[in-house]
């Protein structure tokens, strides 16, 4: 991991992925607190995260224009327009609260591409033996920004103000776009030994991997040929079907785990704070375990052992409704989130072809966002009438079949990239 961060354009993505993550979950403390403290509504408050999260369905048509654009180019104009895009909070006076939905969803909207931009040019950045770590780096990004960024927007907010978060918050988009420009993208070769095809989309060599992307079709055409890419794809389909029901039932835990420290643990917001704080030091340490484990386990394996895992420890904390045991499994719920997801990038990476890796992505973005809101209208509607623990198990369940279908479904798969398109193959 420390020779990766070494390595230069590896190095600027990585350090502009964690100053933008840390300006994020700043926001994301702050704004919340902002809101109820301008409207006294727990509702006002809660729909900061709808307005986030809603603008994520459209991250499969994000995708499209991922493929179709140079990738470096992308991050960096996404990052610019963020920043300005942030500054608009600045307006939203006493009388103007809506305004602070619309920026927030206008925000969201611009960082669509983010994500699959990013994870599209990272195989491009390394070798393919590297990319679990790489993935693992990328997953520890959020799990410092989950850190530090929450303490940094609480303490701005309440030394300095609102203004001060939003200044903060823009300034590291700015920085986080500087810092990508400077990467060389088309100097070498990407993880698949070949041409970085990414970083010129019209090149010769593009045009024949994908007609579809340079000629005069639709983005709703390319969008069709992403989709049906998925499906003939049997280990992508399979990674997508995996990630949605452990996402599932990530969602019901995080939308009931206040409720369970307050009604089952009978503790208040020290201990829910604690909590989150243990999980993104687990996370840390689950970068570097997902590092070192990628030696010997295969992306497949780490997946279905990883959230076979995170469904018995939630099973354990529901069990044995302590603060000690909760506090212990929180840290490893960390550990094994990261080993998942950093895997579960890789197994992606290395079998999906280069120019559909964007639409890939944006479509997995997509089935995250439907499987957070469906799981929050579950874990809302459900609680009262089966139980805040009922539905942890629930949870530990949902875990539970994803990690046994990966084991299942996954173990012939792949670790070869994927050439050619299923139109290609037919012909």
């Amino acid at each position: 991991m420390l020779s990766l961060l070494r390595q230069r354009d590896f190095g600027l993505l990585w350090v502009g992925g964690l100053v933008s993550y840390l300006g994020s979950w700043a926001m994301f403390t702050a704004l919340p607190v902002f809101v109820y403290e301008r409207t006294g509504s727990a509702l006002a408050s809660a729909l900061t995260f709808t307005a986030t999260v809603a603008p994520m369905l459209l991250s499969s048509v994000a995708g499209v224009f991922v493929d179709r654009w140079n990738r470096k180019n992308t991050l960096v104009m996404a990052n610019i327009a963020m920043g300005v895009l942030t500054c608009s909070f600045l307006l939203a006076g006493p009388t103007r609260t809506w305004l602070v939905y619309v920026s927030m969803f206008c925000v969201s909207l611009a960082g669509l591409v983010v994500s699959p931009a990013e994870n599209a040019l990272l195989p491009t950045l390394v070798r393919r033996d590297q990319l679990v770590a790489a993935n693992a780096l990328n997953a520890l990004n959020d799990n410092l920004g989950r850190i530090a960024g929450p303490a940094v927007g609480g303490l701005l907010l309440a030394f300095g103000g609102f203004t001060d978060v939003v200044i903060l918050d823009a300034t590291t988009y700015v920085v986080a776009a500087l810092l990508i420009r400077f990467i060389r993208t088309g100097s070498g070769t990407g993880s698949q030994g070949r041409t970085d095809l990414s970083a010129r989309p019209n090149s010769p060599e593009q045009r024949r991997a994908s007609p579809l992307l340079c000629g005069p079709d639709s983005w709703r055409t390319q969008w069709q040929a992403g989709l049906r890419y998925v499906r003939a794809s049997a280990v992508v389909t399979v990674v997508l079907a995996i990630a949605a029901t452990a996402l599932l039932g990530d969602a019901i835990f995080s939308s009931l785990l206040a409720p369970f420290v307050a009604e089952t643990l009978s503790s208040g917001a020290a201990v829910l704070g604690l909590l989150l704080t243990i999980r993104g030091i687990g996370g840390v340490l689950g970068g570097m375990l997902a590092s070192l484990a990628s030696r010997w386990i295969s992306p497949a394996k780490m997946i279905g052992w990883s959230t076979l895992t995170l469904g018995a420890l939630l099973m354990a904390i529901v069990t044995v409704p302590t603060v000690p045991v909760a506090l212990v499994c929180a840290a490893f719920l960390g550990v094994f989130v990261v080993c998942w997801l950093a895997n579960q990038q890789t197994l992606l990476q290395t079998n999906v072809a280069n120019h559909y890796l964007g639409r890939t992505h944006g479509i997995l973005e997509t089935a995250t966002a439907v499987t957070l809101i469906l799981g929050s209208i579950l874990a809302g509607t459900l609680a009262n009438r089966l139980g805040v623990s009922t539905l942890l198990c629930l949870a530990s369940g949902l875990y539970a079949t994803a990690g046994i279908t990966a084991l299942f479904y996954l173990r012939k798969s792949r670790t070869a990239p994927t050439t050619s398109s299923p139109e290609t193959r037919h012909r």
